[in-house]
């Protein structure tokens, strides 16, 4: 259960799903609120590869 929590809460996964999301909204001919999730997604894959 520990490896899933760890899974789903990586900002990779989080970028992922984003995209998806945006993917989808853009579909739908949401352009807005598309970009929104596009930036989130860029923003989580920026944080994943952020050293400390």
């Amino acid at each position: 259960m520990k490896t899933v929590k760890e899974i789903v809460n990586h900002p990779l996964s989080k970028s992922v799903a984003a995209g998806a999301a945006g993917a989808i909204l853009l579909l739908e001919a949401h352009p807005l609120y598309s970009g929104v999730f596009f930036g989130l997604g860029l923003r989580e894959a920026l944080l994943a590869f952020k050293q400390d």
